[in-house]
């Protein structure tokens, strides 16, 4: 573990080109260290070949006071990680009798930190009336005007350094929605009331929430030029799957119908 190579990376990762599985029992360790300031709690290890001899990933922490005792915390792509040091161990994926000595070619090994989400936020909505239709109503003010269908919130998670208050990508984080009427839950149809969708961040943090709406009552009605719109105020919600308190939402309309005067 002592010749294990050391690695620094920032909130980019890292990747390296230098190394190969030379041999059935090749192995090629790597030495992280985890800093207890870091705006990530998991890492995305890869190591990649165009050779047909695959790699395997494991992961280990030394837990003897003095030499070595490693105790495997982890293997494939994706591990938690606290602060400590890691050993990453790169190793032949196949069988002895499947290795080919004939195609020995480097590995991209990578390390790509998943950070964690510090805010979240809604950056637009679509509905069967368009991208981010408003309506106006008088006493209600101006709020996004869902239509009939499904309703799709799209928003970013990220997370903040806080040392420099610099953004960056949340990227692999869950994000649930829901859609909330004040009127189906006063009607006690609690089906209609909650509807929920799901998604997970792409790698610029950005999610695409869908949700299912249910019928509208109406209670509620405005005049419009020559028209009355009939419509609900409802609630929609989009939060991080693991850390409820990081939340974002608005006030939205949901038409019934419209009727001329």
């Amino acid at each position: 573990m002592s010749e294990a190579k050391a690695f620094t990376f920032g909130t980019d990762g890292v990747a390296v080109n230098t190394r190969s599985i030379s041999s059935p029992i090749d192995n090629d360790w790597y030495k992280i260290t985890i800093p207890s300031s870091r705006i990530y709690d998991k890492l995305s290890l890869t190591a990649n070949t165009a050779s047909v001899n695959n790699c395997f990933i494991e992961v280990y922490q030394n837990i003897a006071s003095s030499g070595y005792q490693m105790k495997r915390v982890g293997s494939g792509k994706t591990i938690a990680v606290s602060a400590g040091t890691y050993y990453v161990r790169v190793c032949n994926a196949g069988t002895m009798n499947d290795f080919d000595d004939s195609d020995i070619q480097n590995y991209t090994f990578t390390i790509l930190p998943l950070l964690k989400a510090t805010g979240i936020t809604i950056t637009d909505l679509l509905s069967s009336h368009g991208l981010n239709k408003m309506g106006t109503y008088a006493g209600f003010g101006k709020h996004f005007q869902a239509g009939s269908g499904s309703l799709t919130i799209y928003g970013v998670a990220y997370a903040t350094d806080p040392t420099t208050g610099e953004r960056y990508a949340a990227e692999g984080i869950g994000i649930d929605g829901l859609y909330l009427s004040p009127a189906w839950e006063n009607n006690g149809t609690e089906s209609n009331a909650i509807r929920r969708g799901y998604d997970v961040t792409g790698a610029e943090g950005k999610f695409e929430v869908v949700i299912n709406l249910p019928p509208v009552i109406g209670v509620y009605d405005s005049p419009v030029g020559t028209h009355t719109h009939y419509f609900d105020v409802c609630v929609i919600y989009v939060t991080v799957s693991d850390n409820s308190s990081l939340e974002a939402n608005e006030r939205i309309f949901h038409l019934a119908q419209v009727v001329t005067f």
